[in-house]
């Protein structure tokens, strides 16, 4: 089991980086929350394949032991038919500064981008654009936030 140490940000809007050659759909299924349990059905468009992913996280907020393995679209179909409604993204990874950003847009409801590293004390010190602009609210984030985040975006 791997170690993740990612940080997440809330947008305004879109970087100005983004391109469309590095956009894909992503369908996410949670089974769980503690500890995260998801399916992933993830749609490239630059190549228009599909890849299916199953994936568990442990607590935390900017540490967390991640497991991820490939299923298969049977296992997905499983997923779905079991879970319910997907939480449906599109996601676009561009490179700036020496960094990948993960740019998601959830349901069209509210943006957000992911940055991981190699250390907590790398994490700590990263000071991006995004802190200083374009930003809701700064720092990271899980998925208790984000209930609360969707929650005012519905009101």
């Amino acid at each position: 089991m791997g170690k993740e140490i990612e940080r997440k940000w809330i947008l305004t809007k879109f970087p100005d980086q983004i391109s469309e050659g590095n956009h894909w759909e992503v369908e996410q299924l949670y089974v769980s929350l503690y500890p995260e349990v998801r399916f992933r059905k993830k749609f490239d468009y630059s190549t228009g394949q599909t890849d299916y992913k199953l994936t568990a996280k442990s607590r935390g907020s900017l540490v967390r032991s991640e497991f991820e393995t490939k299923i298969d679209e049977l296992i997905w179909s499983e997923g779905l038919a079991a879970a319910g409604e997907p939480i449906v993204k599109d996601f676009y990874k561009f490179n700036y500064e020496g960094h990948t950003y993960e740019v998601s847009q959830v349901d069209d409801a509210f943006i957000y981008v992911e940055l991981e590293f190699e250390s907590v004390e790398e994490a700590n010190a990263f000071d991006t654009l995004y802190q200083q602009a374009n930003r809701i609210k700064c720092g990271t984030i899980g998925i208790n936030a984000l209930s609360e985040l969707i929650k005012k975006y519905e009101e």
